[in-house]
């Protein structure tokens, strides 16, 4: 069974709506019952508001949501006994840091393996990518080391993604050695295996250091 990974550039809940279709359909396709959501890249006093915005958007639509903020000893079963896990945004370098300390990243990879389905919205996407150097906030760190979960392969994803920006992801993608995948707030991804499906209103953005080529919601492309 193949992993299925949602990608979402960070915008709101209209803007994702799309992309959170797919999600939802893809649980209940694989008989899942309910979401998992982690909004560790939140400081803990945003938790509870977290879930209130979280609660309406997929409350009539599965049958359980879970939030989980001690991920200690949770496991890949924990995860596939309710269908999906949605990782939600907010400080990149924070979400990393709480899954390696818990050492749930190891748990999410061998999800993934497994042919898990994760949602990753905005810090929840980049951290799936090679290099997390694609987010702002990386900026006010000082890290010996800026590797996401590497699960799209040699790609990175960047987030909030605007045109004018361009020059400055061609010039990042060439420093961190890495193509970016490059999301507005109104589009995203979804992925399964080595397909690409882009979901949302915008295109996508594939970018180099030699070439920024967008890819259109009627456009599919491999990876990986």
């Amino acid at each position: 069974m193949k992993e299925i990974l949602f990608l979402s550039g960070g915008g709101s809940e209209i803007d994702s709506k799309q992309l959170d279709d797919k999600f939802v359909e893809t649980i209940k396709e694989r008989g899942g019952i309910g979401i998992v959501y982690i909004p560790m890249a939140m400081p803990s006093q945003r938790f509870a508001g977290a879930l209130e915005w979280f609660t309406p958007i997929f409350q009539n639509r599965v049958d359980k949501i879970e939030m989980w903020t001690d991920l200690e000893d949770k496991t890949k079963d924990d995860i596939s006994k309710l269908g999906g896990i949605y990782i939600g945004g907010g400080d990149t370098v924070r979400l990393l840091q709480a899954l390696q300390e818990s050492g749930f990243d190891d748990v999410l990879t061998a999800y993934i393996k497994d042919g898990g389905i994760i949602y990753g919205g905005s810090a929840g996407a980049i951290i799936l990518g090679k290099d997390i150097r694609t987010a702002s906030e990386t900026e006010k760190y000082h890290l010996d080391n800026y590797s996401g979960l590497s699960v799209l392969g040699e790609y990175s994803v960047a987030c909030h993604f605007k045109r004018e920006g361009t020059p400055q992801y061609q010039d990042l993608s060439r420093q961190i050695a890495s193509p970016i995948i490059a999301l507005s707030e109104q589009s995203g991804i979804k992925i399964s295996g080595v397909n690409l499906e882009v979901v949302g209103d915008d295109p996508i953005y594939i970018i180099s250091s030699a070439f920024a080529k967008p890819i259109l919601s009627t456009q599919n492309i491999k990876i990986k």
